[in-house]
């Protein structure tokens, strides 16, 4: 019965999507892009990213006045856009974004496409800023091993007490 109410606990869903954190977006300038984007049935439904100025212009990259382009034909690619400035970022697999990790790493296989190191941003990607080895995705608000251990030892603890007063 408490194994059961763990499991049942364990696969309720936490939300709508999955909210996805950049972190560590640095470009070959040496500026930076922050933000996050929601993934969510297989789309990008809600996004705020903003890259510096630099080499070129910055950009502020949101689903109230862009648009978004899932492209799961050359590779598993997210294309945001702002009129004809374009910031994109590779996956191995769409199917990576439904599950929230803390680490997640990018993905390319074109440097036209995602560069080689799983981002780029563009203007109708004539002029590149590429991006840098080590950018990832954290999904926000992923409990950690200990938080789950602590809540299933919880559980066990009000299990045994509810067993033994029966």
């Amino acid at each position: 019965m408490l194994s059961a109410t763990i499991l049942f606990l364990v696969s309720l869903p936490c939300g709508a999507g999955v909210i996805w954190e950049l972190n560590n977006f640095v470009f070959d300038d040496d500026t930076i892009a922050t933000g996050s984007f929601e993934w969510d049935t297989g789309t990008a439904v809600d996004w705020n990213i903003e890259t510096q100025d630099g080499s070129r212009s910055g950009e502020t990259y949101t689903d109230e006045t862009g648009t978004v382009i899932i492209d799961p034909v050359s590779i598993a690619r997210i294309v945001f856009e702002e009129g004809s400035n374009h910031f994109r970022i590779g996956v191995a697999n769409f199917a990576l974004l439904d599950t929230p990790v803390a680490f997640l790493p990018l993905f390319s296989n074109s440097v036209g496409q995602t560069g080689l190191n799983g981002f780029i941003e563009c203007t109708n990607c004539g002029s590149v800023r590429f991006g840098l080895a080590g950018a990832f995705l954290s999904a926000a608000g992923v409990p950690e091993p200990t938080t789950l251990l602590l809540l299933g030892l919880g559980l066990a603890g009000f299990g045994f007490t509810r067993q033994r007063r029966s």
